[in-house]
């Protein structure tokens, strides 16, 4: 896309998925490793507009966090809503264990990754006794 130029034609699948928000007030949680934060990213400038609900956001990078500056100032302005940085499988793991098991059922867990991400993380909260209808996620595909 770097070497695109002005009427340079494109095909363009999508958008696909059910990577909306559910309603204004049920608790959050998104879930994001790698660039699968652009989906969460949207989500939270959405919640930005006007937030009567607790989110939290884990996200969870090797060396660089899109969007850091943007994310935190959301979060910075409103105390509903908490992230945590993580930086490997098994810290993250063990944050989404911590806050399904304060949750449980009464949130909406949003998972953006690659396939094989969301399916270990679909794991790991199903493993916690996390309903299926509660589990949205959003696969990149390609990588």
């Amino acid at each position: 896309m770097i070497n695109l130029k002005v009427g340079d034609k494109v095909n363009v699948r999508g958008p696909f998925g059910w990577f909306v928000l559910k309603d204004e007030i049920t608790p959050i949680v998104l879930i994001a490793t790698g660039v699968g934060i652009t989906p969460i990213r949207s989500l939270l400038k959405e919640i930005e507009k006007g937030n009567q609900r607790f989110v939290n956001i884990i996200y969870s990078s090797r060396d660089f966090y899109l969007f850091k500056d943007d994310i935190m100032d959301i979060v910075n302005k409103d105390y509903k809503i908490n992230i945590n940085f993580t930086s490997g499988s098994k810290e993250t793991s063990e944050v989404i264990k911590g806050i399904a098991q304060k949750y449980k059922n009464d949130a909406y867990y949003y998972v953006s990754g690659s396939a094989n991400v969301i399916k270990s993380i679909r794991k790991t909260l199903k493993d916690k006794d996390i309903k299926r209808k509660n589990i949205i996620n959003d696969p990149f595909f390609g990588y």
